[in-house]
C-alpha cells in the first residue's frame, strides 16, 4: 500500500512541474505581448503628437487663410470706391455715362 502513496507523491511533484513549466513559458509569451503593446503606445502616443501639432499648424494657418481674405476684401472695397468715384469724375466731365 506505501507504494501507491509513492506513485501518488511522484505524479503530485511531476504535476507540479508541469504546471510551473506551463506558467514559465506563458509568463514569457504574455511578457513578450507586454513589450509589443508597449512599443505600439509608444508609437501611437508619438502619432497623437505630431497630429495634435499639425492640428495647431492648421488652425493657425486657417487663421492666416481668414486674415488674407478679410485684407483682399478690404482692397476689393477701396478699388471699387475708386472705381466709382473715377466713374463719376468721367461723368461729369461728360465722357462716360453711368447707366
Amino acid at each position: 500500500m506505501d507504494w501507491v502513496f509513492i506513485v501518488f507523491a511522484i505524479a503530485t511533484v511531476l504535476y507540479t512541474l508541469f504546471l510551473m513549466k506551463e506558467y514559465v513559458a506563458d509568463s514569457r509569451i504574455q511578457n513578450s505581448l507586454l513589450e509589443i503593446l508597449i512599443d505600439d503606445r509608444f508609437v501611437l502616443e508619438k502619432k497623437i503628437e505630431v497630429q495634435a501639432q499639425e492640428s495647431v499648424d492648421i488652425g493657425e494657418a486657417i487663421k492666416k487663410g481668414k486674415e488674407t481674405v478679410k485684407e483682399l476684401q478690404d482692397v476689393v472695397n477701396n478699388q471699387q470706391i475708386e472705381i466709382r468715384k473715377l466713374e463719376e469724375t468721367m461723368a461729369k466731365k461728360g465722357k462716360f455715362r453711368v447707366e
